[in-house]
């Protein structure tokens, strides 16, 4: 890096104060956003994946309590393929850190958050990074109003509590961007001790790389991210940092992952070519199903799936980021904010263009490109630091109390900023995951529109929760799609209603009592379509007039 930026990113003692500054608000961030998790996590039903998550990350609690007990055993490559076996083909480290929090504070909370506890976890550390790392740039509302916009996007707070793959994915990508940010902001005046700390960050930053392998296949962008943008403006801390992401990043991903530990390159082979190979899943996008939706499907689903003020002020902050970068003109006199809001951008872009492309597959709301929504939630923390600029520095100068006025307009603005989205997510509850914004006149526009109410089968709880008081005794409850009466069975009715007994496909339907299924029209067969259209529910439940979940009694008339 040339020597401006260098001077800028490296101010050293000015920066470690405020690190430290911001560390006890970070602190009490993440004691929070855990504490909210948890005590959410009964919101939500079983979805389709999480059964799989759940099985494979008890059988890891099973191996654990193996391996304090006849560690040679636990090594043995049998009980390595018995407990750790690939064929869901997920890596280890989401497994393992799932694990260890279902045996320890996941016994906290509800008995959802046993194995959901995981998640929480690494999204209040998100929430935490996105805050130091906005809070010391833009300032402590900033910081807040950027944790708050993430938190308040309600896809991604539903996400934050689902034992699957997608929001760690978010996390721990999202924290290794920032640990890279660290490794090159820590002063480094060439003592023995700014080597070590320097190395320090540096071996933290290819760690979580490591971890973030072993969450999911799609953290092999994040070097795409960082390394370039170490190039352009940290030249220096690139050998530490290739060195890091060459040999301790892989380390990492290989010693969470005792299934690879035997038959290491055939194992790692077939883990690359399941995802390579991975089976299409239908989705509905403007009233037509597709295996593979249009290129433009991230973006459309992004712009409608937002609260409108955070994308609108999202989109102010990328016209901030425009404008410095028009006055700076070269990377080599940019400054620390500048400098930052060049990674934020590569890591938005890096994140959305590959879900893009027209093979790449594309379902399942915005889950598949969560990693994207930290970035937009630091654009529009800038956004709102402009909007403050105006209305603070620029509206306000020449005021005699300046400062404590200062204050109180920033708290309202940061509250006005945060009003709409905290409401959405009031009147969405417990259907987070089918909110869409007004910009397509909201989830009934959304379904006029032809696109999905909902897509992973979490509204079969609020199915249970009807059926539990209200099934007759000893009835049959057939339940569709196939595949998910299991999970319905064992974790939604669980041992309230054992007399029930349950069904599914055309055979046995023919023996019912009740039939259950989301509205998720890809999903629909013949028997689904003319109960939708012939037959009224005893029981559905939705938002705003849309129905998200249906019951109806087969043995009334329609």
């Amino acid at each position: 890096m040339s020597g401006g930026a260098e001077t800028e990113l490296n101010d050293p003692a000015a920066d470690r104060r405020r690190r430290l500054r911001h560390l006890a608000p970070a602190a009490l961030i993440f004691v929070a956003a855990m504490t909210v998790l948890m005590a959410t996590d009964n919101l939500y039903g079983f979805t389709y994946d999480e059964p799989i998550y759940t099985a494979k990350s008890g059988a890891v609690v099973e191996w654990l309590s193996l391996l304090s007990l006849r560690p040679a055993d636990a090594l043995s490559p049998r009980a390595l393929a018995i407990y750790w076996h690939g064929k869901d083909q997920h890596p280890g480290c989401y497994k393992l850190l799932t694990a260890l929090c279902a045996s320890t504070i996941g016994r906290l909370g509800s008995p959802a958050s046993q194995f959901r506890a995981g998640t929480n976890l690494l999204c209040a550390l998100c929430l935490a990074a996105v805050y130091l790392f906005i809070a010391g740039l833009w300032g402590r509302a900033a910081g807040a109003y950027g944790v708050g916009a993430l938190l308040c996007m309600p896809r991604v707070f539903a996400h934050c509590h689902l034992t699957a793959l997608d929001a760690p994915i978010m996390a721990t990508s999202f924290i290794t961007v920032i640990a890279v940010w660290q490794a090159c902001v820590v002063k480094d005046d060439g003592s023995a001790r700014a080597s070590r700390r320097a190395w320090l960050w540096a071996v933290a930053a290819g760690a979580l790389w490591g971890m973030a392998l072993g969450t999911k296949l799609n953290s092999v962008v994040i070097p795409l991210i960082v390394l370039p943008w170490v190039f352009v403006f940290a030249r220096r801390r690139l050998w530490r940092l290739l060195v890091s992401f060459a040999v301790v990043g892989p380390l990492v991903f290989f010693i969470t992952w005792p299934w690879l530990w035997d038959d290491t390159w055939s194992r790692l082979g077939a883990y690359i070519m399941f995802h390579w190979q991975h089976w299409q899943i239908s989705v509905m996008y403007f009233g037509r199903v597709y295996t593979v939706a249009p290129w433009h499907y991230p973006l459309v689903m992004t712009a409608i799936t937002l609260p409108p003020v955070t994308l609108v002020l999202a989109l102010v902050g990328g016209m901030r980021v425009a404008q410095v970068w028009r006055v700076q003109r070269s990377p080599g006199q940019a400054d620390a904010r500048a400098a930052a809001m060049a990674l934020v951008l590569l890591g938005l872009v890096m994140n959305l263009v590959p879900n893009c492309l027209p093979s790449t597959p594309k379902y399942g709301g915005v889950r598949l490109f969560l990693p994207i929504f930290p970035y937009i939630a630091v654009l529009a923390a800038v956004g709102l630091r402009a909007v403050l600029d105006w209305v603070v520095v620029d509206k306000l100068r020449g005021h005699g109390d300046k400062g404590r006025l200062g204050k109180q307009v920033t708290a309202l603005v940061v509250a006005l900023a945060l009003a709409g989205p905290i409401k959405a997510l009031g009147r969405f509850v417990p259907y987070h995951l089918s909110y869409y914004n007004c910009f397509i006149g909201g989830l009934p526009g959304a379904t006029r529109a032809g696109m999905e109410p909902t897509y992973w089968g979490e509204s079969y709880r609020y199915a249970a929760s009807w059926l539990i008081p209200n099934a007759r005794p000893g009835s049959t409850v057939w339940v569709e799609p196939q595949g998910y009466e299991s999970t319905f069975r064992l974790f939604e009715l669980g041992q309230r209603r054992p007399d029930l007994l349950f069904s599914t496909g055309l055979e046995g339907f023919e023996t019912a009592d009740y039939a259950v299924t989301q509205n998720k029209a890809t999903e629909f067969t013949i028997i689904t379509h003319r109960l939708v259209a012939e037959r009224r529910p005893v029981y559905s439940d939705g938002i705003d007039g849309v129905p998200i979940i249906y019951v109806f009694d087969l043995k009334q008339g329609p």
